[in-house]
């Protein structure tokens, strides 16, 4: 007989009520800790596709046989496979530690049902013993919160571990020879103006007429650089390799990764080589080469690239037009306006930007206002600029400091030829501008690695990418940081790290280089669905005709349904590659591949592709 026990005690009471919660907890803590190691295994080997062993044995290779095509073949089929598995795994690691602090959680939630459990006997003990029983379980609850404690710091340390930053290739396929920024010549030193203050007269170029504006394609992904065709088109089928669908095809003098403007019934590019650098104009109807425009003799400029990523080139960015001028820049920080007769208008050397890729950043139109995002160097160095150039003159109306570093995103308007605001990305900000002064508006802190896909704007949201990081949904009507107040939704599955996004205001579009293509509901970042396109891609996705055309480095043109739903409706080939977005004019789209200019033949969308 037990002689402390009443008539109304059960000594296995105690016991039978903690016996579930005791379970729960070893379920809990086994599963926490096979989380844990997983994750410690996982993460732990887990390198940089920059410092992968095999990419780098490759690199030294191709630094000493920098024509074998066949190593830069290997290169950028190694790099993509590298790059593919390390965000598997980053991917793997982010829901591991999900799992990993939902088992700890119901660790430590079974741990305190049992400790409650042990100390709830049926009757109060004999005062004498209530002291010994409250420090028992003072004792008890103090180890249960340390332990839990020191488990879930070990948990967050793990979700948070710092992971090496991925490259994103700015513009083509990523690969190549890693550059050291010290091997880069830095721009010229010249005083740097204040933020947002105006260094020039006011420009005295006459406004754009917004209709006419709109009525071209005059920069990176049209007017709106939104990749959105407001003509009611659509091409027939098309076969480059027949000619089908095809109006005309032309060599293009020199190489370049810029995608066609359009304004009238003329097409502009720009090319470059290490030594030579030129602006192209060709007619719409013919595919004539009507005028090419060197870009030399421009004062402090000419200088030379040491070298730069063979898929980003001399001649990345794409022109601008504001219908009277068109503009370029190219690799070495020279900007060359020129008439759309060919004759040279203005030019300037902004330097040679210390850019480990390559500069990519495409040029941006707003009424008066060549718009040029020059970010360079490393965050805070304040080398990066965002800059408002006078159409008529190349004069500087405002330059203003940037705290990034290196990008390779385009600028946006969130208007067409208005006073609107012009947003710049770059890690780790979107950032918002006046565009009549630079002022910063607002900014906020929701990207990561180096910034490549160009945000879009979409009936009153910006969409902003990168991979890595998120695709973010944002109010732009903010001041100062409103990082933690106007991010509507954010998503962090299959990101792209080249194309740009794209958006009709009711559904956004992604697409991975690897061929991963992603449809959400924009008001609310719901997923409606992901396909697997087994094809890779550059260029950013568009829309004309109600359609959406995707095409891929093969040349292989997709045309797909702007629902809900994915479904695609036909295909055609271009018969050469490709790694640059179209542009659109009445009865034409314009293509430029890796070596020439075509026109595909647009009819009215009176049938499927």
């Amino acid at each position: 007989m037990n002689p402390v026990a009443g008539p109304n005690q059960n000594p296995g009471l105690a016991s039978e009520r903690r016996r579930p919660a005791i379970g729960a907890a070893w379920v809990a803590g086994l599963f926490s800790a096979v989380i844990a190691g997983v994750l410690l295994w996982t993460s732990l080997p887990l390198v940089s596709p920059a410092d992968s062993p095999a990419l780098i044995q490759l690199q030294t290779q191709l630094a000493a046989e920098p024509q074998n095509e066949l190593l830069k073949t290997r290169l950028r089929e190694t790099d993509l496979k590298v790059r593919q598995q390390y965000f598997r795994d980053l991917d793997r690691i982010r829901s591991g530690a999900y799992l990993l602090l939902g088992g700890l959680a119901v660790l430590l939630i079974a741990l305190r049902l049992a400790a409650l459990g042990k100390t709830m006997p049926e009757r109060l003990p004999p005062r004498t013993d209530l002291k010994a029983a409250e420090h028992t379980a003072q004792t008890v609850r103090t180890v249960i919160v340390a332990a839990a404690l020191a488990l879930i710091v070990a948990a967050v340390l793990i979700s948070l571990r710092p992971l090496p930053v991925i490259p994103a290739a700015p513009l083509v396929a990523p690969a190549s020879v890693t550059i050291p920024v010290s091997t880069l010549r830095p721009a010229p030193a010249s005083p740097t103006p204040a933020a947002g203050t105006v260094t020039q007269p006011v420009p005295v170029s006459q406004p754009i007429d917004p209709a006419e504006f709109q009525r071209n394609w005059p920069q990176f992904r049209g007017p709106a650089s939104s990749g959105i065709s407001t003509l009611d088109e659509l091409p027939g089928a098309v076969d480059g390799k027949t000619g089908e669908g095809i109006l005309w095809n032309v060599p293009v003098p020199l190489p370049g990764h810029n995608s066609p403007i359009v304004w009238g019934d003329r097409v502009f590019l720009s090319g470059a080589t290490a030594s030579e650098r030129e602006i192209f104009c060709f007619e719409a109807g013919s595919g004539k080469l009507l005028w090419r425009h060197p870009a030399d003799n421009i004062p402090g400029g000419g200088r030379k690239v040491e070298t730069v990523m063979e898929d980003t080139g001399y001649a990345a960015p794409t022109m601008a037009t504001d219908g009277r001028r068109v503009f370029a820049i190219f690799a070495n920080g020279d900007v060359v306006a020129a008439d759309l007769e060919g004759k040279r208008v203005w030019s300037l050397s902004l330097g040679v930007p210390e850019n480990h890729y390559g500069h990519s950043s495409s040029l941006l139109v707003n009424q008066n206002l060549l718009i040029v995002q020059f970010d360079q160097g490393s965050s805070g160095d304040g080398k990066a600029k965002l800059m408002a150039l006078d159409c008529a003159t190349g004069n500087k109306v405002w330059t203003v400091d940037r705290e990034s570093g290196c990008s390779w995103a385009s600028p946006i308007m969130t208007e067409i030829c208005g006073p609107g605001q012009v947003i710049a990305c770059a890690n780790p900000w979107v950032m918002a501008y006046d565009v009549t002064s630079g002022k910063e508006l607002w900014r906020i802190n929701c990207l990561g690695g180096e910034i490549a896909p160009t945000p879009v704007y979409a009936d009153g949201l910006i969409y902003a990418t990168n991979q890595g990081s998120a695709l973010v949904a944002l109010r732009p009507d903010g001041r100062g940081d409103v990082s933690s107040t106007h991010i509507v939704w954010k998503s962090e599955d299959d990101l792209p790290d080249i194309c740009s996004p794209l958006s009709n205001g009711k559904q956004i579009w992604t697409l991975m280089t690897y061929g991963t293509f992603t449809c959400y509901q924009a008001k609310n970042g719901k997923k409606l669905y992901t396909r697997e396109l087994d094809l890779e891609f550059n260029a950013s996705p568009s829309l004309t005709g109600g359609r959406l055309l995707l095409i891929s480095l093969e040349g292989k043109m997709l045309w797909l349904d702007a629902g809900t739903e994915f479904k695609e409706l036909s295909r055609g080939d271009l018969g050469e590659k490709c790694k640059t977005s179209p542009a659109f004019s009445p009865g034409r789209m314009f293509i430029r591949t890796t070596t020439h200019l075509l026109a595909v033949k647009m009819t009215k969308a009176t049938s499927t592709p």
